[in-house]
């Protein structure tokens, strides 16, 4: 006989399953690379949490800033996932092949750059400037800067 936590456990999966089933088809299905930017950006909110409580600048806008990212971030990911999963005539888009990748990497490299940034404020000799100038050079504009390879 089957009790009544049970029966309500079927009946959230009865009707979760089809939500999950659109979210993972048409939104998103790629939990294991979302980990992995949710521990750089709980790394990167660490070191700013951080930052604000010694310089005592905590504010409400620091949250927001977090918020805003994540929608953004989700955004990406969204777009991301549909352009690799969209279809025409039964066929995936091969120009759109790398795109998800794409915008994958770019995600870390941004949270990388802001970690090795705020790190460089606590302990400016830990990472070199002539690599952080690099790094957020090609963050802004996709380019390697080759010609300035000063080593400050």
């Amino acid at each position: 006989m089957i009790d009544q936590r049970n029966l309500d456990a079927i009946k959230a999966a009865v009707v979760a399953s089809p939500i999950f089933y659109i979210v993972e088809t048409y939104f998103f299905n790629d939990w294991e690379f979302l980990k992995f930017l949710l521990a750089a950006m709980l790394v990167d909110w660490v070191w700013g949490f951080s930052l604000a409580w010694k310089n005592r600048t905590i504010s409400e806008e620091g949250f927001q800033k977090f918020g805003k990212k994540l929608a953004e971030y989700g955004t990406l990911l969204i777009l991301g996932h549909i352009m690799l999963n969209a279809r025409s005539g039964g066929e995936p888009i091969a120009a759109f092949k790398y795109f998800t990748t794409t915008i994958h990497g770019y995600l870390l490299v941004r949270e990388a750059i802001s970690i090795l940034d705020k790190i460089a404020l606590v302990s400016p000799k830990l990472v070199p400037k002539w690599l952080l100038e690099k790094l957020k050079t090609y963050r802004d504009t996709g380019k390697i800067d080759s010609n300035s390879d000063e080593r400050n």
